[in-house]
């Protein structure tokens, strides 16, 4: 398998950079999460009702079956499916920090199940209601609320 896509996908890249200072973790020097988002977190028109509505996270367009990859310990909280979200993963890591992604083709998993840096956790995909191939990312803090994640991650640049 070509792991050559892993430094562009959204949890590689996210998981890196939350590792900042560890040894166990590689240092990822070029960051494409700061690149192409296709749609922002808040307010927005939704792309297939044509509605405003909130959009809880960012859209990051990647191809079908590219894997997300944890860089840092966590474990599974949820893996669903949803007529809009599609195949959804969601993770809580050891920084007590939640993520979620949607729209997978293929969870590697199981609920409950621990991960440690270099795993596979899933891949990404179609799936649910989309316009196209992409990650729908969503962070939740340690108290559980939903914020920004280009605010997340802009600590990090």
């Amino acid at each position: 398998m070509n792991l050559k896509p892993i430094l562009l996908t959204i949890a590689a890249l996210l998981l890196a950079s939350r590792a900042k200072g560890s040894t166990t973790a590689p240092k990822v020097t070029k960051n494409a999460l700061f690149g192409r988002i296709s749609s922002k977190f808040g307010n927005r028109i939704n792309p297939i009702t044509g509605a405003t509505q909130f959009h809880n996270g960012i859209d990051i367009p990647t191809p079908t079956g590219t894997p997300i990859v944890a860089l840092r310990n966590g474990y599974v909280l949820q893996i669903n499916k949803t007529e809009l979200g599609g195949n959804q993963l969601r993770i809580k890591l050891s920084d007590n920090y939640t993520l979620g992604f949607s729209h997978l083709s293929k969870t590697l998993l199981k609920e409950k199940s621990k991960f440690k840096a270099g795993q596979i956790l899933a891949y990404s995909g179609a799936t649910g209601k989309v316009t196209g191939a992409h990650i729908h990312f969503t962070v939740r803090n340690p108290q559980n609320e939903l914020i920004d994640p280009v605010k997340y991650l802009a600590t990090y640049q």
